[in-house]
C-alpha cells in the first residue's frame, strides 16, 4: 500500500502543525466536494496535532510516515473517524449505477483510494460487456501488482469469458512491470489456449508468449 509522509513545520507564532499532501475530489459539475490525503496529490492538508494528520491519512485509506521517519501507531481522532468509509461506501454504491460511465468514474474512485476492499468489486467488474468500465477495472488491478495475482488466476476459471479475457490482460499488463511467477502462469494461459471462445485462446497464447519470454528468454 503506498504511504503518505507527514512534515512538520511551524507557524509565525512557533505552533507546530503536521502537513500532508492532498487530493480534491469533485463532482458531476466540477466543483470541489472534499479534499483528503493523497500519496500524489497537487494540494496540501494542515492539521494542529500528528495524531488528526494520522487519522486522516488511515481514513482515505493509505499508510503513514512520521516526520522523523518512522511508522508508529498513533492514536486515532474521534473527530474525523467514519468520513473515509462514509466516502468509501457512497462511491462503491455508484459502481451499481446502471449510467456506465458513472459506474466507470465510480471504479476510477475506489482506484484512487486504493482501498484492498474494492479488488473484489474490480475482479466483477472487468466482466462487464461496457470497454469504458471494463477497461477502469483493469486498469485499477494493475495498480496492485502481483498481490492481485492469485485472484486473476482463479478468474481465469470464470464462466463468464469477459471475464477470462479480462484477467489475462491483467496478468500480462502485471507481468511487464513486476516479477512474477512465470512458470505458474504460463502453465494455467496454456490451460486457456483451448478455451471455448475464441478471443480469449488468441489472448492467452500471446500473453503466454510474452510471459515465458519476459521469464526464461535472454
Amino acid at each position: 500500500m503506498q504511504k503518505i509522509y507527514i512534515r512538520k513545520k511551524y507557524t509565525d507564532t512557533g505552533s507546530e502543525i503536521f502537513v500532508v499532501p492532498a487530493l480534491a475530489l469533485k463532482n458531476s459539475e466540477n466543483v470541489e466536494k472534499i479534499t483528503i490525503p493523497y500519496p500524489a496529490g497537487n494540494s496540501t492538508l494542515e492539521y494542529d496535532s500528528l495524531e488528526k494528520a494520522v487519522g486522516a491519512i488511515i481514513n482515505s485509506g493509505f499508510e503513514y510516515v512520521l516526520p522523523d521517519g518512522k511508522e508508529l501507531p498513533v492514536k486515532l481522532p474521534v473527530d474525523n473517524m467514519g468520513l473515509y468509509d462514509v466516502l468509501y461506501n457512497k462511491i462503491v454504491d455508484m459502481t451499481k449505477n446502471v449510467n456506465t460511465g458513472i459506474v466507470s468514474s465510480a471504479i476510477q474512485g475506489l482506484s484512487t483510494l486504493g482501498d484492498d476492499r474494492a479488488i473484489k468489486i474490480f475482479i466483477e467488474k472487468m466482466g462487464e460487456d461496457n470497454e469504458a468500465v471494463r477497461m477502469a477495472a483493469i486498469n485499477s488491478l494493475v495498480k496492485y501488482k502481483t498481490s492481485v495475482i492469485e485472484q486473476l488466476l482463479t478468474a481465469l476459471n470464470d464462466s463468464n469469458w469477459v471475464r477470462r479475457n479480462s484477467a489475462i490482460t491483467c496478468i500480462l499488463m502485471i507481468s511487464e512491470n513486476a516479477k512474477v511467477d512465470s512458470e505458474a502462469i504460463v502453465m494455467e494461459l496454456i490451460k486457456r489456449i483451448d478455451d471455448g471462445n475464441p478471443i480469449v485462446q488468441a489472448n492467452a497464447i500471446i500473453a503466454a508468449s510474452k510471459i515465458y519470454e519476459q521469464g526464461f528468454i535472454k
